[in-house]
């Protein structure tokens, strides 16, 4: 897969650096790695909210040897989804970033590990998780119920 290489992201991430990289000089980053944003390189799929930045594969050695990890699947695209399949999503909710200082935020992550039970051409699975508490240190910011969405795209045969 090394002709292949790929940054995978959120379409609401990676859509608003390709429109301030279009718009003159941006620093985008996978880590310590500069990512060049154009029409060319990036591929958005803002329906299902995923993006793709094409990256050398000199760009994928830097990044790892930065300490990062890189995910080298078998083939692409993934297999076929399937009633039963587990189903990893992580993210950075907005809500959970806490100042540091004037120039520093601290971006808290969730992870959530969801089961597939139906399988269509693209389908948005929603798992409600009640009275989960934030990282923010105040109560009037804290939502009363979380709701987090995964987008899931099958493969045509």
């Amino acid at each position: 897969m090394g002709e292949h290489c790929f940054v995978l992201s959120a379409a609401h991430v990676i859509g608003p650096a390709l429109k301030a990289s279009l718009g003159g000089p941006t620093n985008v980053l996978a880590g310590p790695t500069s990512l060049e944003l154009t029409a060319d390189t990036v591929s958005l799929r803002e329906d299902i909210d995923v993006a793709t930045v094409r990256i050398t594969e000199d760009q994928l050695l830097e990044i790892e040897r930065n300490g990062y990890r890189a995910t080298r699947p078998v083939s692409w695209p993934p297999p076929q989804v399937e009633v039963g399949d587990g189903i990893l999503m992580a993210g950075y909710p907005g809500t959970w970033r806490l100042p540091v200082s004037w120039h520093e935020l601290d971006f808290r992550a969730v992870t959530l590990g969801l089961l597939v039970h139906s399988v269509h051409a693209t389908e948005l699975l929603r798992t409600v998780i009640p009275d989960i508490p934030t990282p923010s240190t105040s109560a009037s910011r804290r939502p009363r119920r979380w709701s987090y969405l995964a987008a899931v795209e099958a493969q045509s045969s």
